[in-house]
């Protein structure tokens, strides 16, 4: 019983995953980020993964996108 059970939350993830790879290699320009995030924060949601804070940061000095932090408060 217990190895269904991680098997099925195995699936979960994997699923979770392919969503925000998904939406991830559809971006086609930086106002996409946003977008993505949201899908990102939701699929953590829908994992169970509540009261999370998600940090995407823009350097304006050389004009690119940096890391992607996400803390569980």
């Amino acid at each position: 019983m217990q190895k269904a059970e991680a098997q099925a939350r195995e699936a979960q993830i994997e699923a979770s995953l392919e969503r925000g790879r998904s939406k991830t290699m559809a971006m086609h320009n930086s106002q996409d980020v946003g977008e993505t995030a949201a899908v990102m924060v939701d699929e953590l949601q829908r994992l169970g993964i509540e009261n999370n804070t998600m940090w995407y940061r823009y350097h304006a000095r050389t004009r690119r996108y940096g890391s992607l932090d996400y803390f569980n408060r």
